[in-house]
C-alpha cells in the first residue's frame, strides 16, 4: 500500500495544530487555577508577624492588600525562608524594608531581602553610619534604585490603613552605642496596636514616656531581645501591653532573655511570647477581632 505524500502532510498539519491546541488548552486551565488559588489565598486581613530568624529580629507587616511592610531581617538567609512562609509564592513585593539600627543580628539578612525581593523603599536611622552590613544594603540599594531614607522622631508611615510613627531616635541625639540610635515605631491598624522598639536601652525608653507620645500598645516587642538594659517599669507602665514579644535565639550566647526582665514582666501579668519557644508569632485582624497563632506552643 502506497502512502499518498499530500494526505500525509494535512495529516501531520492537522496534528500539529491539536497538539498546539491541547497545549494552549493545559494553558489556560493552568492560569484559571492560578487565578482562583490567588483569590481563595487573598483572606483580606491584616497580619503582622515576628518571624523567627534565630537571635535577631524580624518583623513583617502585610496588609489587607498584600503590601508589605519588612522591619530588620535577622543576621542571615533564614529570613528568606520565613518569608516564604508567610507571603504567597508569586508576592515578591515589599514595598517598604527598615532597618531599625546597623547591628547585624538585625539588618545583615536584609542585603539577602533586597536581592530576592523587589523593594521601592529602604529606611534607617541614619544613613552616613560606617558599617560592612549597612554598606552592602546601601551599595544593592543605589545598584537597584530603591530609595533610601533617614527616619527621625516624628516621621510617619501610612499604608493601606497601616500606620506607623517615628518615636525615636530625636534629632540631634549622641548615642554612645548603635542600639541607643535604633528606630522606634508605634503602629496601629484600626483598633489593634503595636509598639517595635529596636535595641533601644532604658535611657532611650525614659526619653519617649517622657515626650508625652501616645505608646499605650496592644503588642509590645521587647526590646534588645529581653536585656536587662531595657524593659523598664516606667515604660511597661506607660506602654501597658497585653503581650510581649521577646525576638531570641534557642540557648543563644548572651544569655537572652535576662531572667530578672522575665520576673518582671511576670509580676505585671503580660503574656510573654518568645521566638526560640513558640516560634513564628502571628497576629491577625480581621472580621472585627483579633487572632494569635503560635507556630509552637
Amino acid at each position: 500500500m502506497r502512502l499518498n505524500i499530500k494526505n500525509l502532510k494535512k495529516y501531520k498539519v492537522l496534528v500539529e495544530k491539536l497538539q498546539k491546541s491541547r497545549i494552549f488548552f493545559v494553558f489556560l486551565i493552568l492560569l484559571i487555577i492560578l487565578e482562583l488559588m490567588t483569590f481563595i489565598s487573598l483572606d483580606q486581613e491584616f497580619h503582622l508577624y515576628f518571624l523567627d530568624v534565630g537571635q535577631g529580629d524580624s518583623i513583617l507587616i502585610s496588609t489587607s492588600n498584600y503590601q508589605n511592610i519588612l522591619i530588620d531581617g535577622g543576621e542571615s538567609e533564614e529570613v528568606l525562608v520565613e518569608l516564604g512562609e508567610v507571603m504567597p509564592f508569586w508576592d515578591k513585593k515589599i514595598d517598604v524594608v527598615i532597618g531599625t539600627h546597623a547591628d547585624s543580628d538585625h539588618i545583615g539578612g536584609l542585603s539577602f531581602v533586597l536581592e530576592n525581593y523587589d523593594v521601592d523603599v529602604f529606611i534607617t536611622s541614619d544613613l552616613e553610619i560606617r558599617d560592612d552590613n549597612l554598606d552592602r544594603i546601601k551599595d544593592i540599594g543605589y545598584e537597584m534604585g530603591i530609595e533610601m531614607k533617614e527616619f527621625i522622631a516624628g516621621d510617619s508611615i501610612d499604608i493601606d490603613g497601616v500606620h506607623l510613627d517615628c518615636l525615636w531616635p530625636e534629632e540631634p541625639f549622641e548615642a554612645e552605642n548603635d542600639n541607643q540610635n535604633s528606630v522606634v515605631l508605634r503602629g496601629y491598624y484600626g483598633d489593634f496596636s503595636f509598639l517595635l522598639t529596636g535595641d533601644i536601652e532604658s535611657e532611650q525608653e525614659s526619653e519617649i514616656v517622657s515626650s508625652n507620645s501616645d505608646i499605650n500598645s496592644l503588642v509590645l516587642k521587647a526590646a534588645h531581645h529581653g536585656s536587662k538594659t531595657a524593659t523598664s517599669d516606667d515604660f511597661l507602665t506607660a506602654v501597658n501591653p497585653d503581650y510581649i514579644i521577646i525576638s531570641c535565639g534557642y540557648d543563644n550566647k548572651f544569655g537572652h532573655p535576662a531572667e530578672e526582665i522575665i520576673d518582671k514582666i511576670s509580676s505585671y501579668n503580660i503574656e510573654i511570647l518568645r521566638t526560640d519557644r513558640n516560634g513564628r508569632i502571628e497576629f491577625t485582624v480581621g472580621n472585627g477581632a483579633i487572632y494569635m497563632e503560635l507556630e509552637k506552643r
